[in-house]
């Protein structure tokens, strides 16, 4: 734990945290990413692969369980956050192929959950649904091209 810094610490929190745990490193991936760039680009760089693995791991173990047990708005939130890290392409052109290849597939995979766009009593589910689609869109056009 000493070698992270502090995204680094975030980006764990993400990805072994509790359900509150991630909220709490979602809202800050959340605002280096879109607020502070310019003064932590060099650890976001740093951190791309861990930050996109976490991320694949946080896919598969909020969606993988049956439709009603998804936390719908935690997933439409965790989604969004994907959607923002995945259109910057300093971070993804960082990122290892085969981590982008479990990204992708867990992407992939979540647009296949038997009616997912209908989840959710305020359409979460759609959200969801258009924001995987969104972010397999941002991984195509911002990753190197092999």
């Amino acid at each position: 734990d000493e070698n992270l810094d502090t995204i680094g610490k975030n980006i764990k929190q993400l990805k072994y945290g509790d359900l509150s745990g991630k909220v709490d490193a979602l809202v800050i991936i959340n605002e280096v990413i879109t607020k502070r760039m310019d003064e932590t680009a060099e650890s976001v760089m740093k951190n791309s692969n861990f930050l996109i693995d976490s991320v694949a791991k946080v896919m598969h173990d909020v969606f993988n369980k049956t439709p009603d047990k998804v936390p719908l708005k935690f997933g439409k939130y965790f989604i969004s956050i994907v959607n923002k890290v995945c259109s910057i392409k300093e971070i993804m052109i960082k990122v290892d192929e085969k981590i982008i290849l479990v990204l992708v597939e867990q992407l992939l995979l979540k647009l296949l959950i038997p009616d997912l766009d209908k989840l959710g009593e305020r359409n979460e589910g759609q959200a969801i649904f258009r924001n995987i689609n969104n972010t397999i869109l941002r991984i195509l056009e911002n990753c190197s091209p092999t």
